[in-house]
């Protein structure tokens, strides 16, 4: 590889070399946010690491080239002197992220689990340690787009230390800088250094409790205090330390992400969703994110929304109804999974459970699920390949846990929202979710899920059969009889009308729809229909 490579695109506002046109070199998320630069939309200053740096990463061993390291330096200092901020300070420290990003794939076969993928990396400021979280897309084949929300990884508030911390905390109050630092020392040690992600939630856990509080937001700066005290506990017992110097966490960082495509939990979702031919991950622009930072408003990213089938299809029809859009443009405008979603079975009776209903909570994703309980993904795993069907109960979902969600016909979550990773992940793979189930309680080690009820507590066991549904939010105890989705008339019904394609294939009558839309647009592709 040429030595002579730009490895580093800096991107403020009204200033940018990078574009919109450069994805293969800037991965999506670098690309638009140069391009939202270049419009003179108030981005955070920051910059991308290029594509071709992985390549390089992954040929030198997995060692940062030395030439990136002065790069980065240089490329720090620019966002000091915009942001009039210096990272390392401790009086009025600035703070990175390290993210990831990719380039588009163009169907060339690329070996995406030999750890030579080309990812991209880019940094921005936080504002002071305010979390921001946003999603990475892959493209399938030439043409199909994939989600893979939080499989990549990240890492937050870089810069924080014991001396920084207390600079923060002079500017913004105890309770912000504390909150910032715990995220901190949580994310690097389980990204970076692969501590025990369970460890620190547990610690969290047993302080909420002792305060008797549901949520984080409840605890207070002596809490916080006590609970980075604790995360430090865990450092300890791995007989490990979050690095007190701000560079060095950097560039921890950075390598951790050009690590982060070959991870097991990467591998195996792209092994789930039949993912190959990739070179990375890429973003197709649809809605923008944002953050506000002492009164200025800052750009952050722009990204794909993720929609259900039944909104999908909804968007598409209206949208040619409306002429603003071609037939043959709605048809290409909703995805066979889609369909997939769409021909979900469905409870028969939904009056018929009431008494049944033992917990609610955000519909997160629809559809009816039903099935034995399970709390860990490695059982939902285990029982699926034993034949059985079961609905996974998390406090929250992670990454970890994309196999046993997509082994579960369901899943339930105690915490989280409509944009939490149970929620995101769920909706893309069409499964029936209900998050922020807030009544429900969790005995991870016993397996026992309770919930306080108005005739007592209900108890429910691994193994007990329950069911959810992801349109109405609700939990139910016990076996409820389902009813096969309907394949003909309403929206569906309409867009299989559109005479675009075959009109007959051989397969499953609950497939035939899926079946004849990728015929369908395959045909409106080769330019036949």
């Amino acid at each position: 590889m040429a030595a002579t490579i730009r490895r580093i695109y800096p991107f403020s506002r009204g200033k940018s070399d990078g574009n919109k046109g450069m994805k293969e070199l800037l991965g999506g998320k670098g690309a638009y946010l140069c391009e939202m630069a270049r419009c003179g939309l108030n981005v955070p200053p920051g910059f991308t690491i290029t594509t071709e740096v992985c390549a390089e990463f992954h040929e030198n061993g997995e060692k940062l080239p030395e030439a990136l390291m002065v790069e980065v330096r240089a490329a720090v200092e620019a966002v000091e002197a915009d942001m009039g901020l210096h990272f390392g300070d401790t009086k009025a420290p600035l703070l990175f992220s390290v993210r990831s990003g990719a380039a588009r794939t163009l169907g060339s076969g690329v070996d995406t689990t030999s750890g030579s993928s080309s990812t991209a990396t880019w940094l921005l400021k936080p504002w002071d340690g305010l979390v921001f979280h946003l999603t990475t897309t892959a493209l399938h084949a030439p043409y199909l787009q994939i989600s893979m929300p939080g499989m990549m990884d990240t890492v937050l508030n870089l810069g924080l230390n014991d001396q920084t911390v207390e600079g923060l905390e002079q500017q913004y109050g105890a309770r912000f800088a504390l909150d910032c630092y715990r995220r901190l020392q949580q994310m690097f040690g389980d990204v970076v250094l692969g501590l025990p992600h369970e460890e620190f939630e547990a610690e969290l856990a047993a302080l909420k409790a002792a305060r008797g509080v549901q949520y984080d937001v409840q605890l207070g700066s002596k809490d916080l205090r006590q609970l980075v005290c604790s995360y430090k506990a865990v450092y300890d017992r791995h007989g490990a330390e979050l690095p007190q110097d701000p560079w060095t966490q950097l560039f921890m960082g950075i390598e951790a992400v050009f690590k982060s495509w070959g991870t097991p939990r990467a591998t195996k979702y792209r092994q789930i969703n039949k993912i190959t031919g990739l070179k990375g991950t890429a973003v197709n622009v649809q809605d923008v994110e944002f953050t506000v930072q002492e009164g200025r408003l800052f750009m952050l990213q722009c990204r794909s929304g993720k929609r259900t089938g039944a909104a999908a299809l909804r968007i598409a029809l209206d949208l040619c109804a409306e002429g603003l859009v071609s037939r043959q443009e709605a048809v290409l405008m909703v995805e066979p999974r889609h369909l997939d979603q769409l021909l979900h079975p469905q409870f028969a009776d939904e009056a018929g459970y009431a008494a049944d209903v033992i917990a609610r909570g955000l519909a997160a994703s629809p559809g009816a699920a039903m099935g034995r309980l399970v709390f860990s993904a490695e059982a939902a795993e285990e029982w699926r390949a034993r034949g059985e069907t079961v609905v996974l109960a998390r406090h929250e979902t992670s990454p970890e846990d994309v196999g046993g969600m997509h082994a579960a016909e369901g899943v339930v979550t105690c915490r989280g929202g409509m944009t939490s990773h149970a929620a995101v992940v769920a909706r893309g793979w069409g499964k029936p979710c209900v998050c922020g189930c807030e009544a429900i309680n969790i005995d991870l080690k016993h397996k026992v899920l309770t919930v306080e009820a108005e005739g007592g507590e209900v108890r429910l066991l691994e193994g007990d059969w329950v069911c959810l549904n992801g349109t109405t939010g609700e939990f139910i105890r016990g076996r409820q009889p389902l009813k096969k989705p309907e394949v003909s008339g309403g929206n569906l019904g309409t867009l299989m009308g559109a005479r675009v394609g075959l009109d007959y294939v051989s397969c499953s009558p609950l497939r035939v729809p899926i079946a004849r839309l990728a015929a369908a647009q395959a045909a409106i592709r080769a330019g036949k229909a």
